[in-house]
């Protein structure tokens, strides 16, 4: 799912000010993602504010059954959050 492709499709569908959210327990997919969203920061900005902001799930943010699977395996699990900018 992290890839230009899908990014741009959910840019387009985001209305501005909304939040596309994904969390995920894979260290090469934390890099991976970091890497395409950086391509789209004219698009997205990054909801960060040290680590707390990826290292403890937001509130309103459900726990899923593969977070859930993570945890019980013992990996630790990282939360992205980055709103869609206005189309300026």
């Amino acid at each position: 799912m992290m890839n230009d492709g899908p990014v741009d499709l959910i840019a387009a569908k985001l209305k501005p000010g909304g939040e596309f959210r994904f969390g995920t327990d894979d260290p090469t997919y934390v890099r991976h993602a970091l890497m395409v969203m950086q391509r789209h920061t004219d698009r997205f900005e990054w909801l960060v504010e040290g680590p707390p902001s990826w290292q403890q799930r937001p509130g309103g943010w459900c726990e899923t059954r593969y977070e859930a699977k993570a945890r019980r395996l013992g990996h630790e699990v990282w939360y992205f959050r980055y709103r869609r900018r206005d189309q300026g």
